[in-house]
């Protein structure tokens, strides 16, 4: 009976030593690449450089090898549904391409879809968007380039000699906004304040007094923003003392004309009618006056206004 319980005793020694060193292994693997790093810096008395964070970006990659195709395209001048789009005679699918007029350089991204295999023509057929868009004319044979492109996430290499962005260590406090933040360690410090720009002065030039040239920004909007003063009214045209006279209508009608120096003569005006022109297309002008003095000349042409005719104006 004693021996039975020591050779359980044993197994039950031996199972929890087994255990054990099970899970000092699962710890050894865990943490093999910090023990290795660590182990890799202390030997060579250098601190371990802490892991960077890889950028990437998306860009369009022209990809030949799905297809690619250089040949003579035309648009025929008629309209066509859809955006932009080329279509040619091979057994493709439905892609995202970059078509480019080679007469011209013009590039543009677009649909490629696959033509039937009777449609008369040049190898490509290009939609009227596509064709406009390429400075293509109607009924034109041009030299065209197709390729697919495909959307693909490349890493972004930093820059080599670009400065570390600086971390921001454990107790360190910043104004952002006017507002004291205690910072976070790790992360990046925020930029500082960009000082206001100072407005610089005119340059000095000819003897210009600049000082009354300088400005600022906030000037120049409550300047924009002052409503401008009421300008007085422009003044009366001078008159001179030899006489004026007012053009009241100039039309080829003679009873139209005396009609009008007549309705004249009635209000009290005086005036005459002038011909002119040739003796097949004769013209004739109406003017009253004429007027010595600008007080007058003024009285007068607002009566003719009055009178309907507002297009008369000041003559010789």
């Amino acid at each position: 009976m004693s021996r039975q319980k020591a050779s359980i005793r044993r197994r039950h020694v031996l199972g929890v030593l087994l255990l054990t060193a099970a899970l000092g292994g699962c710890g050894r693997l865990d943490g093999l690449g910090d023990a290795t790093g660590a182990a890799a810096a202390s030997a060579s008395g250098a601190p371990a450089a802490p892991a960077q964070n890889v950028r990437v970006q998306e860009r369009d990659i022209e990809r030949p090898d799905i297809f690619a195709l250089e040949a003579k395209g035309l648009w025929d001048g008629r309209f066509s549904f859809g955006d932009k789009w080329v279509a040619v005679a091979a057994n493709v699918k439905a892609e995202r391409v970059r078509i480019v007029n080679q007469a011209n350089g013009r590039a543009i991204e677009g649909a490629l879809f696959q033509k039937e295999d009777n449609l008369p023509g040049p190898p490509i057929m290009v939609s009227q968007n596509a064709a406009e868009a390429l400075a293509m004319l109607p009924g034109t044979l041009t030299d065209m380039k197709i390729v697919v492109l495909r959307r693909e996430v490349v890493p972004v290499q930093p820059d080599p000699a670009a400065a570390p962005t600086p971390a921001v260590a454990a107790g360190q406090v910043f104004s952002v906004d006017g507002v004291s933040t205690a910072a976070i360690p790790g992360t990046v410090a925020p930029a500082p304040a960009a000082p206001a720009p100072v407005p610089a002065a005119a340059p000095a030039h000819a003897g210009i007094d600049t000082a009354a040239l300088e400005t600022t920004a906030l000037a120049a909007v409550e300047a924009a923003a002052t409503p401008p003063a009421a300008t007085a009214p422009a003044a009366a045209p001078a008159v001179s003392a030899s006489g004026t006279w007012i053009q009241v209508v100039n039309g080829g009608n003679r009873d139209g004309a005396e009609l009008t120096l007549k309705r004249l003569k009635d209000n009290g005006l005086n005036g005459e009618i002038r011909r002119h022109g040739s003796d097949s297309a004769p013209m004739f002008r109406v003017v009253a006056g004429p007027f010595a003095g600008g007080a007058a000349f003024n009285t007068a042409l607002a009566k003719i206004k009055g009178l309907g005719y507002r297009d008369a104006f000041a003559a010789r």
